[in-house]
């Protein structure tokens, strides 16, 4: 079949480059037609637009957008062209981006024509053997009707309950779908990570993921017949599930401890793999709820490939108790190293019972809450508002999946309030911290409560430490601050119509009562004033 020759886009910011490419290629034994060129993201796109391009050889790193940028455009707007990056910078980032989104080679800079050559041979050989294969099958059922993709279809309906766990339900399903499976019982393997690692901070999520799944499909499906790789994600949770036939169990244990040792390599990533028994398909889908359930508050038994008899040990624990009076006491006292000690004690009584679990600490994460919480309030603290901040919910949320995340939370919990009580009891650095506030905030629609939360205090304790440093109620010091700007705002020939509103006060007449209160005169009598003053220093008459 002969074919249309091809279109090359060269995009580089290096004028250089650029011509390097053109000039050391032999385009016409490669069988490309046209080459284009660019020289930023804006002139490609362009392009694009309005040509029919085969392939875009792009810089990745340039001043306007980077490739990256361009080829997510293209995706975007449906542009199917080939891309093949260059970079100055190798950075696995860029290349698992640059996967994302199909591309089909990654070079470094300085580039070498014969290497550059190679890859654009192998491109032009794809595109052709993809139009041949578009040509051929133009009559034929779209991909959505193969088999391939009916037999995902089935499994992922399946074990996400789309199709109810009885069996003359399920050889309905597998009769109108035209498919036919073995005899015989299956394995389920679900492969789990938790979004509270490390991993999952410093990685990008979406592309994390992305990875994962083509590992995923690169070590579970190997060359055993199997079903695509079925995907799911939540908040907490990512994870990858595979059926297999009863006979392929060992394949299946293998695959899955591969799978945990190359995301623990590559990745940082933990990884934990869960086989079912022997079942029937109407009891693959009660098998995945119960291995997700068990994966929430499975804490001690991560980085394995765990056996049916290992996961389904029940994790409901005994009832937790507290001393919460002696842990009161121990706060009051300031005796932090007791409070840890007697946590951590209780802490191992749970693993030698094997009751750790993500329910057993978050039982004790709300009991130490409680008792901080309300000595703080004692002492006059909000402290919804002390442990606000990202950084301590960002150690909240992971107190429920370690033991030792929740004793990180906890230190931090009472070290925090142990700072600020002293904090407060010298209460010159929180009248300062309050007073600076009022000064950054004056002209805004602020009053006690709106100081408080600044410095993580009640507004009844914030007004009593107040007047006792500054010996002046809170609120009259806002009023003073801001009779002051309107008297410099008024010297400085303000309007007085305007002055009210850039000193906070949305009421003209109430601007007017307290300014007369303060300076003993209204703010029109005072700006007449100052005019005279000002004309008899500088001998006007």
């Amino acid at each position: 079949m002969r074919r249309e020759p091809m279109k090359v886009l060269i995009v580089d910011d290096d004028i250089n480059t650029v011509d390097a490419i053109r000039r050391s290629l032999d385009w016409e034994k490669l069988e490309i037609g046209e080459v284009c060129y660019a020289y930023e993201i804006a002139g490609a796109k362009k392009i694009l637009t309005e040509e029919s391009i085969d392939i875009v050889v792009c810089d990745i790193e340039m001043p306007m957008g980077s490739g990256l940028d361009l080829i997510q455009w293209t995706r975007e707007h449906h542009i199917s062209s080939e891309f093949l990056f260059l970079t100055c910078h190798e950075s696995f980032e860029f290349a698992v981006y640059a996967m994302r989104y199909e591309a089909a080679a990654y070079l470094t800079k300085p580039f070498v024509p014969e290497k550059l050559e190679q890859e654009l041979y192998k491109l032009i050989s794809k595109i052709g053997r993809k139009q041949e294969l578009l040509e051929a099958e133009k009559y034929r059922e779209l991909w959505t009707d193969s088999e391939e993709y009916i037999r995902y279809g089935f499994w992922r309906d399946l074990l996400l309950e789309q199709i109810p766990a009885q069996s003359d339900y399920i050889e309905r399903e597998l009769h109108r779908r035209r498919l036919l499976l073995e005899d015989g019982s299956w394995i389920l393997l679900v492969a789990s990570s938790r979004k509270y690692e490390n991993a999952w901070e410093e990685w990008n999520a979406d592309m994390l993921e992305y990875a994962l799944q083509k590992l995923g499909c690169e070590i579970l499906e190997g060359k055993e017949e199997g079903v695509n790789i079925l995907h799911e994600s939540t908040e907490d949770m990512f994870c990858m599930m595979k059926v297999y036939r009863q006979e392929q169990r060992e394949t299946a244990e293998q695959a899955g401890a591969e799978l945990i040792r190359l995301c623990d390599r590559w990745f940082g990533c933990g990884m934990t793999c869960y086989l079912t028994g022997p079942a029937g398909l109407e009891e693959l889908a009660q098998f995945r709820k119960q291995i997700l359930k068990y994966d929430a508050e499975n804490m001690m038994q991560r980085g394995r490939v765990l056996t049916e008899t290992q996961w389904q040990t029940s994790c409901s624990g005994e009832k937790i108790t507290m001393d919460l009076q002696d842990m009161e006491q121990y706060l009051i006292e300031g005796d932090q190293i007791r409070i840890m000690n007697y946590l951590k004690k209780l802490l191992e009584q749970l693993m030698k019972s094997q009751q750790l679990n993500a329910s057993a600490l978050l039982t004790l994460q709300t009991n130490v809450t409680q008792i901080v919480y309300v000595y703080l309030y004692k002492n006059g603290i909000r402290a919804d508002e002390l442990f606000h901040n990202d950084h301590a919910l960002k150690l909240r949320n992971k107190a429920q999946n370690s033991a030792v995340d929740f004793l990180k939370w906890t230190n931090y919990l009472l070290q925090r309030t142990r700072e600020y009580i002293q904090e407060i009891q010298e209460s010159d650095n929180v009248i300062q911290t309050a007073k600076h506030y009022i000064t950054e905030h004056y002209t805004e629609d602020i009053g006690r409560s709106q100081v408080a939360a600044a410095v993580y205090l009640t507004p009844e304790y914030l007004a009593k430490i107040f007047k006792r440093s500054e010996g002046i109620n809170l609120k009259d010091y806002i009023y003073q601050l801001r009779i002051q700007e309107a008297r410099r705002l008024l010297m400085a020939g303000a309007r007085v119509s305007e002055v009210a509103q850039l000193v906070g006060f949305d009421n003209f007449a109430y601007f007017s009562t307290i300014f007369k209160k303060v300076t003993g005169m209204s703010p029109n009598e005072y700006k007449k004033a100052g005019e005279r003053t000002k004309d008899e220093s500088t001998g006007i008459n």
